[in-house]
């Protein structure tokens, strides 16, 4: 069993919800270098689809932990961008595909941080 990685960026810090699912590439090397960035704990549940309700079915609700329990964190696109020539990134298309995209959006930009 491994850990996975979903970037949920968060289109407005006002309204803390998410529309979009951007899912990484498992390399856990990657996992590292992402654990040493800057991140921001949120203070408000986020609203996107990846919320559960009690017989564990997803829906869109609020989302406050990932799923090890552990309280949501943000990053922004800059930050993730300065990892776009990291091996992790590089030796996969999906990875190359999802830098491609943070590269391309605002450097301010933040994206919650979804461990499962």
């Amino acid at each position: 069993m491994g850990v996975d990685l979903t970037l949920l960026p968060i289109l407005s810090s006002e309204q803390r919800y998410s529309r979009k699912v951007i899912r990484v590439e498992r390399r856990r090397d990657l996992w590292s270098e992402i654990w040493k960035l800057p991140t921001v704990q949120m203070t408000s549940p986020l609203r996107c689809h990846l919320a559960h309700d009690e017989q564990g079915e997803a829906h869109y609700g609020e989302l406050s932990e990932d799923a090890y329990g552990t309280p949501i964190e943000t990053i922004s696109a800059d930050d993730l961008v300065s990892l776009k020539d990291s091996k992790c990134v590089q030796d996969n298309w999906k990875n190359r595909g999802v830098w491609a995209l943070l590269s391309e959006l605002p450097g301010d930009t933040r994206f919650a941080l979804y461990w499962h």
